[in-house]
């Protein structure tokens, strides 16, 4: 074999191999025109139509977010959506994002100082505004921090086309806590389902995309929700017990003036047996009204004044 036919060879086989590969890029591109750019497009429309009926209604969602060196989890609220597209014309990528933040500004108390500490990194590394003084014992020791601060928090969620494998990554990025997380789906199941299954999951409905499950963050929500009813519960019976004991001393101290001869009560004490006894029945017969006059309802006693 000469070195012309050992050219001739390398050179056609090269040329098979691009073409193979033209073939390839050409079947991914014309596959995602046909199959991929579509559904990209479909959900870009949906989450857009999504945020804007969302904001029309003034609907609130929250969640908890566990911060770092807060002993509890923080009550959230999602403002601010902005939904992205890197191209309208061939979209790769589309996503949305929005702020989860406290509904006002409020006062942390965070001992010991190494919570503190942390607490103050996250706020700092998160660029988020706060006053910040030292909490210390009577010898000058750190012990922990006070913080003013609103907290909040960037979430975002992103599409991306994986075109040679046929699929799509959703990454979500501090919306399931403070991390990343990714998921992979197969851009045949891109559907009308799929898409109310990703709005659910925006919306804290579902725990992920594709499942019934309740997301924890909406059941610690709704147990928050029963805690605070049930605080709001036991101290309303507190006070109504708390008045019930008030009342029921002012009518023991009535009692006791009821009770009481007048000629006790003055200081005085009367000449005569026959007014004294006199003193004494006139004493019960007001009192009588007054019993009668406190423990009649107020809607009643309007009643008998409009008769009057």
């Amino acid at each position: 074999m000469s070195l012309l036919d050992d050219l001739k060879k390398e050179a056609e086989k090269k040329e098979q191999q691009d073409g193979d590969e033209s073939r390839k890029r050409e079947q991914v591109v014309q596959r995602y025109k046909e199959v991929m750019r579509p559904r990209m497009l479909a959900v870009l429309k949906y989450l857009q139509e999504m945020i804007k009926q969302v904001e029309r209604g003034g609907l609130e969602v929250t969640s908890f977010y566990k911060l770092p060196g807060l002993a509890e989890a923080v009550e959230l609220e999602q403002k601010n959506y902005k939904v992205y597209v890197d191209s309208r014309s061939k979209p790769m990528r589309v996503g949305i994002q929005f702020e989860c933040v406290a509904a006002a500004e409020n006062t942390y108390e965070i001992r010991p100082a190494s919570d503190a500490s942390e607490f103050g990194r996250f706020l700092q590394t998160a660029q988020i505004d706060h006053s910040e003084w030292p909490i210390r014992t009577s010898q000058r020791k750190l012990v922990g921090a006070m913080f003013k601060v609103r907290p909040r928090i960037m979430s975002k969620i992103l599409l991306e086309a994986d075109i040679k494998n046929d699929r799509v990554m959703v990454a979500t990025s501090n919306f399931e806590g403070l991390k990343v997380t990714r998921q992979n789906f197969a851009f045949q199941s891109i559907d009308e389902k799929w898409m109310d299954e990703l709005g659910y999951y925006i919306l804290r409905k579902k725990s992920t995309i594709g499942e019934s499950k309740v997301s924890e963050q909406y059941r610690e929500q709704l147990r928050m929700q029963l805690m605070q009813e049930q605080t709001e519960e036991a101290e309303a019976e507190q006070e109504e017990k708390a008045a019930a004991l008030a009342e029921t001393g002012f009518f023991d101290r009535v009692g006791q003036v009821m009770n009481t001869p007048i000629s006790e009560l003055s200081g005085r004490k009367a000449d005569d047996p026959q007014q004294a006894e006199h003193e004494e029945k006139e004493q019960r017969r007001l009192f009588g009204q007054v019993r009668k006059v406190l423990t009649t309802p107020i809607s009643e006693l309007g009643k008998r004044e409009e008769e009057d």
